[in-house]
């Protein structure tokens, strides 16, 4: 068969299929760096302006770079060890976290617009997996209509966080349910004696899901979370092993139907929540500063 006479596949763009080197990734970044659109980084550097992005605005890097690391991307024996890092993470899949299974490829992800919580996840899985997950920012557009009828029209700063890895997702998920409507605390979690692993894994799950409610109009002060089924009560459990009382009641009606919220009311316990668990995203900690400044006045 004649090579030569091949016609070469080319993509949706009409740029030819190609293995890209670091030569190709670095002489994006740089053109991007001197101001090129990424439309004209595409003409030079023959590739297509969605690789351009993707390399730019993420962490990611030629595949066959990913090619030659494949033997370094296997899941490091220390990572199956429950450590403070993993339950943190059980307890962000749990809440905002996600997994993204796919025929091509399986990962961790988290999308959320507060840029703090997604530096302490980004950071923690990289300290429990050993390997650097994808970091994107966007912007996320979205339109409200009042009841009046009038159109708001708002934008706001979106960060995503991905780890990609079949042996670390294949881990992750023989150990507990994440699902929204079908979840649960991990058996290892239940299971621990070691309070520092309670209190991470309970972080991840407040940093998600719960946040302090301070109204000295209505005198209310407490810290709260909702979250779908009676799941919520081993989340009270867990609370309780920490010294921290709670209850749970079923939510409201209509759309929050099948949900239960969970409350810390007592001034201890909530000063204990703020010593053994606290919150990472700087708006809900200052609230929670400003709910314990307040009983001093």
């Amino acid at each position: 068969m004649n090579l030569t006479n091949q016609k070469s596949k080319k993509n949706s763009q009409g740029k030819e299929n190609r293995r890209y080197l670091m030569k190709d990734y670095n002489k994006v970044i740089s053109l991007r760096k001197q101001g090129y659109s990424y439309n004209q980084i595409a003409e030079i550097v023959n590739i297509s302006s969605t690789t351009a992005q993707l390399w730019v605005k993420t962490t990611r890097k030629p595949r066959i770079v990913y090619a030659t690391q494949k033997q370094q991307r296997q899941m490091k024996s220390k990572s199956r060890k429950l450590t403070p890092e993993l339950a943190y993470i059980y307890g962000v899949l749990i809440g905002d976290g996600c997994i993204e299974i796919s025929p091509y490829s399986s990962r961790i992800a988290l999308h959320v617009t507060d840029k703090d919580f997604a530096e302490k996840f980004y950071q923690t899985l990289k300290q429990w997996s050993s390997f650097t997950p994808t970091w994107m920012e966007s912007i996320r557009i979205s339109n409200h209509r009042t009841k009046y009828g009038k159109v708001i029209r708002s934008n706001s700063k979106r960060y995503t966080v991905r780890l990609g890895s079949k042996q670390i997702i294949k881990f992750i998920t023989k150990k507990f349910k994440w699902k929204t409507k079908d979840w649960c605390v991990p058996m290892c979690i239940k299971k621990s004696k070691n309070k520092k692993i309670i209190s991470y894994f309970l972080k991840g799950i407040f940093d998600s899901e719960g946040f302090p409610i301070l109204d000295l109009k209505n005198r209310t002060r407490r810290i709260e979370i909702e979250m779908w089924g009676e799941q919520l009560k081993q989340i009270q459990e867990l609370l309780k092993r920490l010294d921290i009382e709670s209850t749970v009641i079923k939510g409201k009606r209509g759309k929050g139907r099948g949900t239960y919220i969970l409350r810390i009311i007592r001034k201890e316990s909530i000063k204990l929540f703020a010593k053994h668990i606290n919150f990472t995203i700087k708006r809900k900690n200052k609230k929670l500063s400003e709910l314990l400044n307040s009983y001093l006045k």
